[in-house]
């Protein structure tokens, strides 16, 4: 029989983790906590248990969007690279560790998504919890081989942007200190307000920076003369490299000095200094939507990979109010989630 227990007590969580040997970034409760520690978001974990032994393992975050007063309509939650199970997991473990997070979640929520990423996870077991599978795109760098190898798998477009960076005087450095992680959010606060998205607080990356650099986390800024331009933000999650956030300026006398490209081959480069198997490009979306910084992302030579997004709705109705709510809060407030 499997047990399933919904935020446990702060021991058996860590240890509950521990025994799964797994070294995945955004199923670290670490995580969850840096969400609980600088923002108004939280953290709700779940784990299967069979007898002492933990046979699953979820960490959502609940993202509260919006004024208080519309409640659940302004709240929905997000697993992503999860759930965790063992190797050769029973599908019965993840049906029932996906119902009982969903139980927990299910009066807060207009719905909960998941975003696997490379994790195996049991199709029919969402399926059979009430999830719904939709295409997700995303692209996986391969780092295998020399690093001339793995410039020559990107577009001749993108290697052309990367020479040119060079010749305009662009330098790529790594973040070394939390003033430079400041410098980096103002990048990520430029691009969030142009492409309408909400963005982590300045305290979620420098606290973040605090815990997780060196080993888990890189920031790099591409600069002119000093002057930083563009950043990315990225995480080690398992044998990957992550994209976790990026942005730039976006002015034409800085896009033809290609920093975009500069600071993601840096990064690229970076991760396969350190052994690491792949770089991930942070997602792509639907493959309706392959324009924008979404085919930027695919002409670095990453292999394009139908990773899927899972999503269950507690309530139709209550979903699709929230939906038009949100479209008028995103016309007031330039909100997008």
């Amino acid at each position: 029989m499997t047990d399933i227990e919904v935020d446990p007590g702060r021991e058996r969580l860590r240890a509950a983790w521990r025994a799964l040997g797994r070294d995945g970034f955004y199923q670290d409760p670490e995580y969850g906590d840096l969400y609980e520690a600088t923002t108004r978001h939280e953290a709700v974990r779940a784990i299967a248990w069979s007898g002492d032994a933990p046979v699953g393992f979820a960490q959502a975050i609940v993202f509260r969007e919006g004024p208080k007063l519309v409640g659940s309509l302004g709240i929905h939650a997000t697993i992503r690279h999860g759930p965790v199970f063992p190797k050769g997991g029973r599908r019965d473990d993840a049906r029932a560790l996906l119902e009982g997070l969903v139980e927990g979640l299910r009066p807060r929520v207009a719905y909960l998504r998941v975003y696997p990423g490379r994790e195996d996870v049991p199709g029919p077991a969402f399926a059979s919890a009430g999830f719904k599978r939709t295409a997700w795109l995303n692209y996986y760098v391969d780092l295998t081989g020399t690093e001339g190898e793995v410039l020559e798998r990107v577009s001749k477009k993108r290697r052309y942007g990367i020479r040119k960076a060079t010749d305009r005087g662009i330098a790529v450095r790594e973040a070394s200190s939390v003033a430079d992680v400041r410098e980096a959010h103002r990048l990520l606060a430029a691009t969030h307000a142009r492409v309408e998205f909400p963005l982590e607080p300045q305290a979620f990356f420098e606290r973040a920076f605090e815990r997780f650099h060196p080993r888990r986390l890189r920031v790099f800024l591409a600069e002119l003369g000093g002057r930083p331009l563009a950043t990315t933000v990225v995480a080690v999650d398992g044998t990957a490299a992550v994209n976790w956030f990026a942005g730039s300026e976006l002015e034409p006398e800085t896009s033809k000095l290609y920093p975009n490209d500069a600071v993601l081959w840096a990064a690229i480069r970076w991760a396969r200094s350190q052994g690491l198997a792949c770089f991930d490009m942070g997602g792509g979306g639907p493959p309706e939507n392959l324009a924008g910084f979404v085919d930027f992302k695919r002409q670095f030579g990453g292999r394009e990979i139908d990773v899927g997004q899972y999503t269950f709705v507690p309530s139709e109705w209550k979903l699709a109010v929230a939906g038009r709510g949100f479209e008028l809060l995103r016309k007031i407030r330039g909100m997008r989630r």
